[in-house]
């Protein structure tokens, strides 16, 4: 034992350094264990979620060909919140969500796309992220392809927000908007089917469609309870 107001030994302190470093071996392990259980639950509900589309686009497709097709930019849709969490090894964040859905559909367009993102930073579970990029997809893609198609300058709005009640999340372009009489219950694609199902099923809201003074906002809406619950657990 060192006297008092005399230094300690060498071996005192590399026991505590070796402890402090054993601590942030552990504390590291931990985590990494929780992200990859977070990881493997939220792959094994999205192979199901990845049947549940298989069984709506089926009806649309005439082909395995097309049937290929209607999946592929939704399996990658699924993917974007792996992809982020590879990246930064943290749990995703809502802007840079709607940022790489966004990047991985304006490929469709032939201008280039003005893209405002006025969504939060706001960090958001592995249970959150694979429906609103689902939703996100859908809404971006329905814009790209036929809101935006033919429009010299296109622009795509995506901004958000949680208050006291709900979340809500809005997608707007500056295309013509809805052809005149269009009833969404009666004449939606299988894109708007999906997001509908999205909406109801995975978040228990709902989502409408709008004609605005210049193009077309898609909005869903949430309780915000229920925000709350899905996003209780970041991993999971």
């Amino acid at each position: 034992m060192s006297r008092v107001g005399q230094p300690q030994g060498k071996g005192s302190s590399s026991a505590t350094a070796r402890s402090l470093e054993g601590g942030r071996v552990r504390d590291k392990s931990a985590n990494a264990k929780e992200l990859a259980g977070g990881i493997c639950h939220r792959a094994k509900n999205d192979l199901q979620t990845l049947a549940n589309l298989m069984a709506l686009a089926a009806p649309y497709a005439r082909t395995p060909a097309e049937l290929t097709e209607a999946l592929d930019g939704r399996i990658g849709a699924m993917s974007v919140s792996y992809t982020l969490v590879a990246q930064t090894g943290a749990p995703p964040h809502l802007d840079r969500l709607a940022e790489e859905v966004v990047r991985r559909a304006k490929w469709r367009l032939s201008a280039p796309l003005g893209f405002d993102n006025r969504l939060p930073s706001l960090e958001i579970s592995l249970r959150l992220c694979s429906p609103l990029s689902l939703w996100l997809h859908e809404m971006v893609v329905n814009a790209l392809a036929h809101g935006l198609a033919r429009v010299q300058s296109p622009k795509l709005l995506i901004a958000g927000q949680v208050d006291g009640d709900a979340f809500q999340i809005s997608v707007a372009d500056n295309g013509p908007g809805l052809a005149p009489g269009f009833d969404i219950s009666a004449q939606a694609g299988l894109g708007l089917k999906i997001a509908q199902a999205v909406a109801r099923s995975d978040l228990r809201g709902r989502m409408e469609l709008k004609t605005l003074g210049e193009g077309l906002q898609a909005r869903l809406e949430f309780p915000a309870h229920e925000f709350e619950r899905l996003n209780r657990n970041v991993w999971n």
